[in-house]
C-alpha cells in the first residue's frame, strides 16, 4: 500500500510539472512581503525567494517540452533512472550505476529558455540581472548588492514578468500572488518609467475594482448622485472615464495673472488639476495622461470658449482634494 501510494505521488507530481509547483512556494514568499517602502534587510530575502522561484519557473519550461533539458548530464543511461525510474523493469550495464541526477545552473536554464518561451525574451535583461543577484546572494559578500536596482526588481518588474509567465504557462494569478496581485501592481504601476505599461497596469487594478464593486446593491446609483453632484461645480468637467467607461470627472483650477493697471489678480484660464472617476476608483494626475486621454484638448476647447485665450499647457499638479 505504501508503495502504490508513493508511485501515485510520483506521477502526479512529473504530471505536473514539480518545478512549476515548487516555484509557486518561493514566488507566493516574495509576494507576501513586498511593500512599497521595503528596507535593504528585507529586500535580502524577497529577492533571493524571487530568484529561487524564477530559476524553477525556467527550469519548469524545460522541463514541459522534454524533462531531459533541465539536467547537465542528459545521457540516456543517467536520465532514465532520475526522470523514469518508475518505468525501468531491468537494470542493465547500460545504465550508470551512479546516475548524475544535477540539474544545470540559474544562467543555463535561462539562455535555454530563452529559444522558446516569449516572456523570456521579453524580459531577458531583467532576468539576467536577476541571475546575477542570486549569484551574489549566495556565494558573495552581501555589500556588493546594489540595493537600488534590487529594490527596482522587486517593486517594479516582479509584478508584470510574474504575471506575464502565469499568462504564458496558463497558470491562475493565485499560485503566484497569494491575493496579492493588486496591491502588488498598484506598486509596480507607480514605478513604471514606460507610458503603456503604466496605463495597462493601473486600468488592470481599477477594471478590477469596478468588476467587484458593480454588483453590489446600490452602487451604481450612488455613485451615479454623487457624481452628479460634484458636476454641479463649475470647476468640474464631464467625462467618460478611459478605464470603466463611466462618467468621470476632470477637476480644474484657475490659472490666474495679475493686472497691472488694477494690480488685481484676474483669471485667464483654467488648467486640470486631476481626473477622478468614482466607479472603478481610478484617479491620476499625470500631465501626460491628461494629454494621452484628450482631457487637454477638452480643456484648451474650454479656455478658448470661455476667455479667449489660447491653447494653455496643462500640467499635473498633485492634489488632496477628495470631493
Amino acid at each position: 500500500m505504501i508503495e502504490f501510494n508513493f508511485s501515485i505521488i510520483r506521477f502526479i507530481s512529473y504530471h505536473m510539472n514539480y518545478f512549476l509547483n515548487d516555484a509557486g512556494v518561493f514566488i507566493r514568499a516574495a509576494s507576501v512581503s513586498i511593500y512599497k517602502n521595503i528596507k535593504n534587510e528585507e529586500i535580502v530575502q524577497v529577492a533571493l525567494n524571487f530568484a529561487l522561484g524564477m530559476e524553477r519557473i525556467l527550469k519548469g519550461i524545460l522541463f514541459e517540452l522534454n524533462p531531459i533539458y533541465v539536467f547537465t548530464e542528459p545521457k540516456f543511461e543517467h536520465t532514465l533512472q532520475t526522470v523514469y525510474n518508475d518505468k525501468i523493469l531491468l537494470k542493465e550495464d547500460v545504465l550508470a550505476s551512479k546516475p548524475n541526477s544535477d540539474v544545470i545552473t540559474f544562467k543555463n536554464s535561462l539562455l535555454r529558455a530563452l529559444c522558446i518561451s516569449q516572456t523570456t525574451i521579453n524580459n531577458r535583461s531583467i532576468l539576467f540581472k536577476l541571475e546575477n543577484l542570486r549569484d551574489i546572494l549566495a556565494h558573495c559578500d552581501l555589500g556588493f548588492i546594489d540595493f537600488t536596482d534590487a529594490k527596482t526588481l522587486i517593486l517594479r518588474d516582479f509584478y508584470p514578468i510574474i504575471k506575464s509567465y502565469s499568462l504564458e504557462l496558463k497558470i491562475p494569478q493565485r499560485h503566484f500572488f497569494n491575493g496579492r496581485h493588486m496591491s502588488l501592481a498598484t506598486i509596480s504601476s507607480t514605478l513604471q518609467a514606460d507610458l503603456k505599461e503604466k496605463i495597462k497596469l493601473l486600468f488592470e487594478i481599477h477594471q478590477e475594482k469596478w468588476k467587484m464593486l458593480r454588483g453590489t446593491p446600490g452602487f451604481i446609483i450612488d455613485k451615479e448622485k454623487e457624481t452628479k453632484n460634484v458636476l454641479s461645480h463649475a470647476d468640474k468637467i464631464a467625462t467618460e472615464c478611459p478605464c470603466c467607461g463611466n462618467t468621470g470627472v476632470i477637476y480644474l483650477e484657475p490659472i490666474t495673472e495679475n493686472d497691472i493697471q488694477s494690480n488685481i489678480l484676474i483669471v485667464i484660464g483654467e488648467r486640470i488639476k486631476m481626473f477622478k472617476c468614482r466607479f472603478c476608483k481610478l484617479e491620476f494626475y499625470e500631465d501626460k495622461l491628461f494629454d494621452l486621454f484628450g482631457f487637454t484638448s477638452l480643456v484648451n476647447e474650454r479656455n478658448r470658449k470661455n476667455f479667449n485665450s489660447p491653447d494653455i499647457e496643462v500640467d499635473g499638479i498633485s492634489s488632496d482634494e477628495s470631493q
